[in-house]
């Protein structure tokens, strides 16, 4: 069932994108934010359905919390006023949704063990996708500054990109460092007895938190100048963010892991 829902959203999806490519290319004047509204609250309904069918939050599995990310990814999409963001932000979701319907496929349905019924839970990873939403969005704004500087050289408006990109890297860190190692300790704590235990997750989670932070601490030392090298080292910490996120827990063995 969610696999359904998940894929009937993904073609929306896929139908919008498409849309505004083809409105752009042949300069129509069609708005299709009624379209996006539509797809946006089918896609609310399928969480909130997911949410009913466990009696917990819809954010369990490595699927639930993808499709909750391209949600989150949309929303901001439809509030969005850049329009290169918002069509990569676009694209990103609906790679997300395809992984999900997968995942869900393999997986099957999966009901909450008793011992993950704690608020612990849900604030934990909530806090955490939030985090992976501002990263996503910092990454994908380091992409379009780089290939405007490649084309354009620089000038204020390239300089403006890699500032906010900048400011969207340091919300996701702070929220990544909050619901991944503070609260995923304490929720360790609870779940497993212990608040660190080097579970591949806990230890890659760390190396994300540690290449963001050097990150970060770069570019406060270089704040006054542009600086197109650090935002090639952000793609290449979102990278490693991924490979947190969906690589660890279906390549390596841990309390994690998903296969």
């Amino acid at each position: 069932m969610d696999a359904n829902y998940t894929i009937i959203i993904l073609i929306g999806y896929v139908f919008y994108l498409a849309g505004n490519i083809l409105v752009a290319r042949l300069n129509l004047k069609v708005n299709l934010k009624a379209m996006l509204w539509l797809l946006l609250a089918l896609h609310l309904f399928s969480l909130i359905a997911r949410a009913y069918r466990l009696r917990f939050f819809p954010m369990l599995t490595v699927a639930d919390t993808l499709v909750l990310l391209g949600f989150i990814l949309m929303l901001f999409h439809s509030l969005s006023r850049n329009k290169q963001l918002g069509q990569l932000t676009v694209i990103v979701s609906i790679v997300f949704l395809c992984i999900s319907a997968v995942l869900y496929y393999i997986g099957g349905d999966t009901l909450p063990m008793e011992a993950f019924q704690s608020w612990l839970l849900p604030v934990h990873v909530g806090i955490t996708i939030s985090g992976y939403t501002f990263l996503t969005i910092g990454f994908i704004n380091s992409i379009i500054y780089l290939f405007r500087r490649a084309g354009e050289g620089s000038n204020l408006k390239v300089q403006a990109l890699e500032r906010t990109s900048f400011k969207f890297i340091v919300a996701g860190y702070a929220q990544f460092s909050i619901g991944a190692l503070v609260l995923g300790s304490i929720w360790a704590q609870v779940a497993w007895g212990r608040f660190w235990g080097w579970d591949p997750k806990e230890t890659f989670s760390l190396i994300t938190f540690l290449v963001y932070s050097l990150y970060v601490v770069l570019k406060f030392m270089k704040r006054k100048k542009e600086t197109p090298g650090l935002a090639v080292f952000a793609v290449c910490c979102y990278f490693v963010l991924i490979f947190t996120y969906l690589g660890v827990p279906f390549i390596l063995s841990g309390l994690h892991s998903y296969k």
